[in-house]
Parts: structure tokens; sequence; C-alpha cells
């Protein structure tokens, strides 16, 4: 017999099987876990990580293999552990506790900056966690045995508009960037869950509303159509696409009084009343800026707009005609506009960062205030007309005490609110 040859050895690991990311590769090591152990393994080294004495159930490391998680499996009702280690420097950063009885599957965002972790089946519930701090940043009910942050291209979404049903059961959002940048998203309001995406490819949705009976979704989009959907319990429906506007649809405005009458405000220079029951224009209102908001009166035989000619202009909703012109910024564009419930005060914001109420019959400014560091883009009257809620483009908002009108007489002027 001929003398055997030296044979060719690949190196090999032997592990269960049952961890969620039970291996992984990352810098010419490949890490899995053995028990309670993790183990780094190269072609010429073996180190093994333990961090504590429970069995390891999930292992997951960051985009760029310098930080490492491990969930555990204890006993059913008692605290399961998380656990995040620096692995250049093979030492345990922060322990998590708020999961019982098991971590079942742990991801990283692509920055490496959170951390999501999913409890098994004692626990059902979703945790997105610092983790340079290992503080939870928020959480929510799931059943699911596997996670995994889907929005890879950015860490952060860029809703534009958001709303809530009349019956506070579902909540809307709309987004330009991030994983949801052509797409609406219906959510259940009591338990976080998502119940519907509808999808638009190729098109923003800039602004929506809902219908007062919470039966159809509104959207307003960069390429001028208005559309809107019959939305069922897990289905949607598109009942209405309509093409007037020849520039994106900033604002939707639904009436309160007259729940079929639609406003919507274009850059494009005009503002459209439809008829959502016979999905026709009504009436249409121009001007030469970009329309950026649209408010109806309180009794809605009129509208208010926000232009970029740095002008609040009011408008007859029957003739389509300017009623009254006011000049409610020195230089820069008027970008959002609200009447309080009882039609007596009008709110506005602008680029120029500062908050103004008017009086809506005399035209006159009363109160300003300049609290913001951004574009002031929405204003919002609570229900009882008592506070105005602003927010700016940098992501604030503002919440304003709004001053009772007395009978005197108000100077032209804007005293500080």
């Amino acid at each position: 017999m001929e003398e055997a040859k030296d044979q060719l050895r690949a190196s090999e690991i032997s592990y269960s099987g049952d961890v969620v990311g039970g291996i992984d590769l990352q810098g010419g090591f490949i890490f899995y876990p053995v028990g309670s152990a993790v183990v780094t393994e190269s072609t010429t080294t073996m180190e093994s990580l333990r961090f504590g004495d429970a069995k390891v159930s999930c292992l997951a490391l960051s985009k760029d293999g310098k930080i490492g998680a491990v969930g555990k499996t204890t006993a059913m009702g008692l605290e399961a552990e998380l656990c995040i280690w620096d692995v250049a420097a093979k030492k345990l950063t922060q322990r998590c506790l708020l999961h019982k009885g098991q971590v079942r599957a742990v991801s990283f965002s692509k920055c490496g900056a959170l951390l999501a972790s999913i409890g098994g089946a004692d626990d059902n519930s979703l945790i997105i966690w610092e983790v340079g701090t290992g503080k939870p940043l928020c959480g929510a009910p799931v059943s699911a045995s596997a996670v995994a942050f889907f929005n890879t291209d950015s860490e952060r979404r860029n809703f534009t508009t958001l709303d809530i049903s009349k019956d506070d059961r579902f909540l809307y959002a709309g987004s330009t960037s991030g994983d949801v940048a052509e797409e609406i998203r219906v959510w259940n309001v009591d338990s976080r869950r998502e119940l519907l995406r509808i999808r638009l490819p190729g098109v923003d949705c800039l602004c929506l509303a809902i219908t007062k009976d919470g039966s159809s979704i509104i959207a307003g989009c960069s390429d001028g159509f208005l559309r809107v959907w019959r939305i069922g319990a897990s289905s949607q429906t598109m009942i209405m696409s309509l093409k007037e506007h020849k520039g994106a649809i900033n604002r939707i405005a639904v009436g309160r009084l007259h729940p079929q009458d639609c406003i919507t405000a274009s850059s494009d220079g005009s503002c459209i009343l439809w008829d959502l029951t016979t999905l026709k224009r009504k009436c249409t209102m121009s001007a030469n800026a970009f329309f950026k908001d649209a408010a109806w009166s309180s009794d809605e035989s009129q509208l208010v707009t926000a232009g970029t000619d740095r002008k609040l202009t009011h408008w007859d909703c029957y003739t389509g005609e300017s009623i009254r012109e006011l000049e409610a910024s020195a230089s820069e564009p008027m970008l959002s506009a609200a009447v309080n419930p009882g039609g007596t005060i009008l709110a506005s914001g602008a680029a120029d960062r500062i908050v103004k109420l008017w009086r809506y019959d005399e035209g006159t400014c009363f109160a300003a205030g300049d609290r913001h560091t951004g574009e002031v883009r929405r204003c919002v009257f609570s229900p009882d007309g008592r506070t105005l809620v602003t927010a700016d483009s940098h992501g604030a908002l503002m919440f304003w005490d709004v001053p009772m009108l007395s009978e005197d007489k108000v100077s032209d002027s804007c005293p500080a609110a």
C-alpha cells in the first residue's frame, strides 16, 4: 500500500443550531455560542467569553464588528439577560434586564447605535435599546421569532404628515425618506401595531387627511395627484385619483361641518375645493405664490391660505375670490395657518420662525412668539381653543397659551405672547 499523503483539513466547529443568529463572521473571526459562552475563533486562536451561567439563546454583531450582543434563557417568570460587549476589548459594557424567560432574537441598527430585542413566549415584547447606555428607548407587544432593522438606507425616517382617525383607533403616517418613502402606513393606536401599508411607487406622500367617518384616507402627493382610498379591516381600495394640480400638494383640509368638502393647497399657486361625493372640483383659488397651507374658517364659508408671497389670504369658498390679504411677514414665506374653533383667532407660522395670533375679523395681529429655532411649518389649535401647538423644521413642538380676546381695541403691533 502506498504511503498516505498529507491530508488537507478544514477547520471545524460544532454548535447545536437552535440559537438565533448562532454563527457570525466578522473581520476574519467566527463567533458562535456554546452553552453559556460565546466562542471567538480564527485560524490560529480560540477564545471563550462567558457572561453568567444562563444559556445563550441568540447572538448578533454590529455591522462594523465592534459590538456584540447575546440574549439569555432563564427560568419562566425570571428576568432574562441581554448582554452587550466590546468585541476588541472582550469586555462586557451593558447588562440589560427587561425581558422575561428568554431573549429570543437581537439585531443591531446599521450605525450600531440601536439594538432591537424580542422576548420569548412568556414575554412577547419588542424593545429598542440605546447601545451606548443600555437604556430602553421604546417598546411594543409582539409575537415573533426574529427581528431586524428594515431601514437600511437611513437611520432616520422623515415623516412629513400624521393624522389620527376621529375615533382614535388608527394613526396614519406619510413619509418622504427612509424605508417608507413611498408608503402610507396605518397603525392601531392602542396596540401600536401596523395594520396596513399603501404603496406609492415613485411618488412621495406630502400630506394626508382622514374622512370624518374614518373610512377613507386622502393623500396629497408630489406628482400633484389627489388620491383617496377606502379602508377595510385589512385592505384598501383606491376610489379616486384626480390630477388637477400641476405641482405638489402641500396640505389637505377636510371640512368639519361639511365632510364632503376637501381643500388642497399646492405649489402650483392654486387651492382647489373638491366635492368628495361627486369627485369633482367645486372652486379654484389662484395666486402668484406657492400655497403651503390652508385652513377653514369656523363656518367653512371662507378659507385662509399661507403662501410664499409672505401673505395670509382670505378667500370666499363660493366664488373663489380674494377677500383680504395680510402682509404677515416682512421678508419670509408663510408656511402654516390655523383658525381656532370659535372662529375669532387666526394663527400663523413662517420661515422667519415667528408664531403670530391675529383677530380673524379685523385682520390685526395681537400676539407673537419667537421661541422656535426653525421654520414654523404647522399650527394646530386644541379642541377647546385654549392651546396652540406649533411644529418647526428642527422637529420641535411648542405649546402656547392662547390669550383671551378683550373688547378693548387691539394695537396693530404684535406684542410678545
